[in-house]
């Protein structure tokens, strides 16, 4: 990468989101012999699921990482909230009432709240309900931590998490939030050995931190969401 010289003086290198996707998928080597390649190949080919746990077929990993995440998360509200969701579905089918929890039935009127624009997303995030699920599925995880297998899919859980995060930063056009998912990605690659790309990303940020000074007028773009090109620009 060039750094200096009056040509390239004026010129910003982006490290591409599709690709950084790609090479933190690949990380997924530690989920060998956990059974995800299993759960995968229930929805996916045997073919596609290897393409995917090795950072390819992006699309669909994506995907079929968040059906995991969703079913890892139900499997988890389940316990704590002794909630059964196959019993809620025959309900639904029979026309049956179903008894929840009273937190879950709150959450439930809250997302409604939110959907009909009653209130406002900040006040949802806030709001003393969330908070409490939130404290409840941190103590599940804490005392799940206490088994090695729970433990490794709790990374997975925190994997998919912070891809969630760097997809909305990219959908978005948020700079801040892509660049503190990337920091979040760095210890994954550096721990997978991913050392070619730990270095780039890690050059990267380390020029990011200072684009407000050294180039201001493209640092303000950035900030407007200008760092992703969208259809509809």
């Amino acid at each position: 990468m060039i750094t200096s010289g009056e040509e390239c003086s004026n010129i910003i290198v982006r490290l591409g989101g599709f690709h950084t996707q790609m090479s933190f998928w690949a990380v997924l080597w530690i989920m060998s012999g956990s059974g995800l390649k299993e759960v995968l190949e229930l929805i996916y080919a045997p073919n596609a699921v290897t393409h995917m746990l090795y950072g390819k077929a992006v699309s669909r990993a994506v995907r079929g990482f968040m059906l995991v995440d969703t079913a890892l998360h139900t499997l988890m509200t389940n316990e704590i909230f002794g909630h059964n969701v196959l019993e809620e579905h025959e309900n639904e089918i029979n026309h049956s009432p179903s008894i929840e929890h009273p937190l879950l039935t709150e959450a439930c009127e809250l997302y409604e709240h939110l959907h009909e624009e009653k209130i406002s997303l900040q006040d949802a995030l806030e709001s003393q309900t969330l908070q409490a699920v939130q404290e409840l599925l941190q103590k599940k995880r804490n005392k799940l931590k206490q088994s090695r297998t729970s433990k490794l899919w709790l990374l997975f859980l925190d994997m998919v998490a912070i891809l969630k995060r760097f997809l909305i930063a990219e959908r978005t056009g948020d700079w801040l939030l892509h660049l503190s998912t990337l920091k979040e990605m760095l210890p994954y690659l550096a721990a997978s050995g991913h050392n070619l790309y730990t270095k780039s990303a890690y050059f990267y940020l380390s020029q990011m931190q200072n684009l407000e000074s050294d180039h201001p007028d493209i640092h303000a773009h950035f900030m407007n969401g200008k760092h992703v090109v969208r259809r509809s620009d």
